[in-house]
């Protein structure tokens, strides 16, 4: 039921702002029928499935849906698209956000908190268990839940609770090395068929911090391993690298800053979002430009479309013409409960305090 109260409500705000194209990301709380109900309004519809499809079978019901269909493993997915009858779809790896994944300077106490030799932030997923516990001989600092293998609950950071945005780029600072590992519940260590590169490569390079990744198939299309982010096979091969690099500052520092140019020129949401609407628009660009230019509409817009409507028009008309013609726009305009309204205001008001209620109620169980 919450699910389709979400579902519901997420269709009433993409239908109310009517745009030309509608991107959902993966996990998103709506239906199969969200899709269908966009193209009846003529709305483009694309998904981005940033998820191991290997893990998340549910991409199967959802990308026959959508009119094009993203995804962040390049090679093992095409041919099962193609054979469900997804015929638009395209590999768009995650990324980083520069405004929020940028270098930080680090305080006495940041230092004290986030600083170590080996930091890692994530969940502690089976293989990350069985590896980290072979790195504890190493200042090692663990941030994230799940974390069960007792050697490792010394090393676990904030009492084994999840960390935020901020953390993490105070972890990747203050690590001299971050050790990347990607997810796995059934191994003991890297997973040598692994292809879903995670968003953590990305973020920590744009932070400036130095990492050694386990070699995710795909990885070298995004960073040299030679140059930008040297990569490990397994434990004893991580072991080498971390006691190279622990004893070269100077070297993994040139390594972290051409790592964190590259993030920047080319693995950035602006650049992912480019990509999707490049393969959007050459393949259903008529259908957009068909629809024609959507301006946002004023008062005074409304105002010249509304004259047989006596009630709205004469309280349009004692609205700056400027003023945009959303709820938004309108909110300075209405009057508080309790206040004498006109037919029109009421209208609006009621309007007002329904999408307050709903979203003050959606907001207190997402928390």
């Amino acid at each position: 039921m919450m699910l389709n109260t979400l579902n519901e409500w997420t269709y009433a705000r993409v239908a109310e702002f009517d745009p030309a194209l509608c991107i959902v990301i993966a996990q998103a709380p709506v239906l199969p029928q969200f899709a269908r109900r966009l193209r009846e309004r003529g709305i483009v519809t694309a998904y981005w499935f940033v998820e191991n499809w290997r893990r998340m079978p549910y991409w199967e019901a959802v990308a026959p849906e959508y009119d094009y269909f993203f995804h962040i493993q390049p090679d093992s997915l095409t041919e099962k698209l193609n054979a469900i009858g997804c015929s638009h779809h395209a590999c768009v790896p995650t990324g980083c956000d520069p405004e929020l994944h940028r270098p930080v300077t680090l305080d006495d106490a940041d230092q004290a908190e986030f600083g170590c030799e080996l930091g890692f932030a994530g969940a502690g997923y089976r293989n990350r268990n069985h590896l980290f516990a072979g790195l504890t001989d190493y200042d090692l600092k663990l941030w994230g839940v799940d974390w069960h293998s007792p050697e490792l609950q010394r090393f676990v950071q904030g009492g084994n609770q999840r960390f935020d945005n901020g953390d993490l780029v105070r972890i990747a600072q203050g690590a001299q090395i971050n050790v990347n590992l990607h997810a796995s519940a059934t191994h003991t260590g890297v997973d040598s068929e692994y292809d879903a590169v995670n968003p953590r490569v990305f973020e920590i390079a744009a932070c400036g911090g130095f990492q050694l990744s386990d070699a995710c198939r795909g990885l070298d299309r995004y960073f040299d391993p030679g140059s930008e982010l040297p990569i490990y096979e397994n434990l004893q091969e991580l072991r080498k690298q971390i006691d190279h690099y622990l004893a070269r500052p100077e070297e993994r520092d040139a390594i972290a800053t051409r790592a964190r140019a590259r993030a920047l020129k080319d693995h950035t949401y602006d650049v992912r979002a480019q990509v999707m609407l490049d393969a959007i628009i050459g393949t259903f660009g008529s259908q957009i430009t068909a629809s024609g230019i959507r301006a946002e509409r004023t008062v005074q817009d409304m105002r010249d479309r509304v004259r047989e409507n006596p009630a709205l028009s004469e309280y349009l008309e004692a609205i700056p013409g400027e003023t945009p013609f959303t709820l938004e726009g309108l909110d300075a305009h209405i009057g508080r409960f309790g206040e004498s309204w006109g037919e029109a205001e009421g209208i609006f008001a009621y309007l007002r305090e329904m999408r307050s209620y709903s979203e003050t109620l959606l907001a207190s169980q997402e928390s």
